[in-house]
């Protein structure tokens, strides 16, 4: 057993030595579990951007890596996996359940009980070449979990460029997502300069990493003396759905 300093020494120092050059390899094996490395030993705020992942969007930029959306961005990964796998005896609960198990026993497969449960479970993970990513997605994800002190982060999904668009507000609305969802799958949405546009129209501000998406219902008096429906409405029997709002700025 080597003390915590000295193993961190080791992948830091090989990190350090890459100059800050990117991987030039594609494998996702070697890069998530280098980022498996990365967090456990604290390293992913310096050398993140080393790691050829194109699926993680916060992986782009040294120094500047959102731990909250890397981890929505890990769990999305998973769910597709485990949704093209359904029919699977493989579940993530199982694969959670052998990473605690093997943490905490400090297993080795050849060591393991043929009658162990983990067992047939190993075997299972050791016949597929994709359960490796899968493997190495899991246990980052739990990792993930430690460091952002919650199993769970709330975000909304927006489709942008073609693409989904992870945005992780300060204060989430269950029905704001599902607005934002609805209405991003059936118009056209770009982000151009940190802005989520519709045509030439700036909408949402996202260049702050925890975004504040509000959603009002707003209704504008007429500028003339004409009277509209509403307000002859709202003179006559002074509804209460009838009284004007002040309207925003702009």
């Amino acid at each position: 057993m080597y003390e915590f300093d000295y193993r961190k020494g080791l992948p830091a120092g090989i990190f350090g030595r890459m100059g800050g050059v990117r991987l030039k390899t594609d494998n996702a094996v070697l890069n998530l579990t280098l980022l498996s490395l990365m967090l456990d030993f604290g390293l992913h705020e310096a050398h993140s951007s080393l790691l050829n992942l194109p699926a993680m969007q916060s992986l782009k930029q040294a120094g500047d890596i959102n731990t909250r959306q890397l981890q929505v961005e890990v769990s999305e990964l998973v769910y597709e996996f485990d949704k093209k796998n359904s029919s699977d005896s493989v579940t993530r609960l199982k694969v959670e359940e052998l990473i605690f198990e093997a943490s905490y026993k400090f297993m080795v497969n050849k060591h393991l009980p043929v009658r162990s449960t983990q067992f047939p479970l190993i075997q299972q993970l050791n016949a597929d070449p994709a359960y490796q990513q899968y493997l190495l997605l899991v246990r980052i994800y739990l990792s993930l979990c430690q460091i952002n002190k919650s199993v769970e982060v709330d975000y909304y999904k927006v489709r942008c460029n073609g693409a989904h668009r992870i945005i992780i507000p300060r204060n989430f609305s269950k029905s704001t997502g599902e607005y934002l969802d609805h209405i991003t799958s059936r118009h056209t949405f770009s982000e151009i300069g940190g802005f989520v546009m519709y045509d030439e129209m700036r909408l949402f501000d996202v260049r702050d990493q925890q975004p504040e998406i509000n959603l009002y219902k707003v209704r504008f008096d007429s500028a003339t003396a004409v009277q509209s429906m509403l307000q002859v409405r709202r003179q006559r029997g002074r509804h209460p759905l009838c009284v004007a709002q002040r309207a925003l700025p702009g």
